[in-house]
């Protein structure tokens, strides 16, 4: 059985209960903002398509699975279970207030030592 970090199963359950929100109508809670030690991204799951190579993320994330899926054959040996979120429409707030936009991010869920779902435009309007 493959270990899977227990941050990725709190940001799924997360990335349920927005979609379920957006499904009810509520706008409230469209996003997430992640607390790291080196400031806080927030931005909207992105869904991964190991089909679709049509974003950065997701050509990335499938050429990783197949390089690794080559090397079962030889003895590596992976540290942590990897396991990382997409952000689209993501914006990075560093500590000395330097702001980043992106359309896209991957965060490895160890570097998140928080998360609370948010409504974007409003925290956007708190931060800037």
């Amino acid at each position: 059985m493959p270990n899977v970090s227990s941050k990725f199963t709190h940001l799924s359950s997360v990335e349920a209960f927005l979609k379920d929100q957006a499904d009810a109508g509520d706008s409230y809670h469209n996003g997430i903002m992640l607390l790291t030690n080196f400031g806080i991204i927030y931005g909207k799951f992105s869904d991964t398509d190991p089909n679709d190579n049509h974003n950065v993320s997701n050509l990335i994330l499938n050429i990783r699975d197949k390089a690794l899926k080559n090397e079962k054959n030889t003895e590596i040996s992976l540290i942590g279970d990897g396991s990382s979120i997409v952000l689209e429409d993501a914006v990075i707030k560093y500590s000395n207030n330097i702001i980043i936009n992106m359309s896209e991010i991957i965060v490895f869920c160890d570097q998140i030592v928080g998360y609370y779902p948010v409504d974007l435009s409003k925290l956007s309007e708190q931060l800037h």
